[in-house]
């Protein structure tokens, strides 16, 4: 039995290959746990006459993308240390944290404006339309730490969290990364939106105010652009 995948770095998961081992015994381990393999490496033998648990062998053998998997545990183990900034609450460390945020946002868009480039269409979409992209994933985190941040207690916690969506719309402006601004913009909106309910408070309802307040000067980018020409 052999890997039919074409791509590389795929690491087998732990533990399921013993249980499919276990059923056919006369069946041999070709592949390491956790190794890396590519189209045609050879994972397993059996005999011919146990043929029948090929199938089950095979889901004995789940691959994961080895630089996929990386990639969501850096986010989220960026995303436990902002939201141990939050609760801390720890503002140098939180400011520190956004800005990474901001690099790794924007770092795509600005790789296609080198090129000509606008980051927008089926170029911002990502290749398969049902799967969640890096940026879906990062977004989802930031929407968490931005409703976090807002009851954090700490004003300039609250502030970035809310500002760091506006600071990449507009910096996404300046290299037409377009579909990058907006989505920053509906990220902005729906963590405003679950602040509403609890605008009673003095602190939600200063930073609504005050989040507003930066909002207009984003929404001045483009007339000011155009004064400028």
């Amino acid at each position: 039995m052999k890997a039919t995948s074409e791509r590389s770095g795929w690491p087998i998961e732990k533990g399921r290959g013993r249980r499919g081992q276990a059923r056919a015994t006369d069946a041999r381990l070709r592949a390491t746990l956790g190794l890396t393999v590519r189209a045609g490496t050879e994972l397993a033998w059996i005999d011919a006459t146990q043929a029948g648990y090929v199938p089950k062998l095979v889901r004995a053998f789940p691959v994961r993308d080895r630089a996929r998997q990386l990639f969501r545990t850096t986010v989220d183990d960026l995303h436990e240390e902002a939201l141990t900034a939050i609760r801390t609450p720890s503002p140098a460390a939180f400011s520190a944290i956004s800005e990474l945020y901001e690099q790794m946002l924007l770092a795509l868009p600005e790789t296609w404006a080198r090129y000509g480039q606008q980051y927008v269409g089926e170029i911002a979409s990502g290749v398969n339309p049902f799967a969640l992209t890096a940026q879906d994933y990062l977004e989802r985190n930031l929407y968490d730490e931005m409703t976090h941040a807002a009851h954090s207690g700490n004003r300039d916690v609250a502030q970035d969290s809310l500002d760091l969506p506006i600071i990449v719309a507009q910096r996404a402006l300046d290299i037409g990364a377009l579909a990058l601004s907006g989505r920053m913009i509906r990220l902005w909106v729906a963590a405003r939106r679950s602040m509403l309910p609890d605008a009673d408070s003095d602190d939600i309802r200063n930073l609504l105010a005050w989040s507003w307040l930066r909002m207009s000067e984003y929404a001045m980018r483009p007339e000011m652009h155009h004064h400028r020409r």
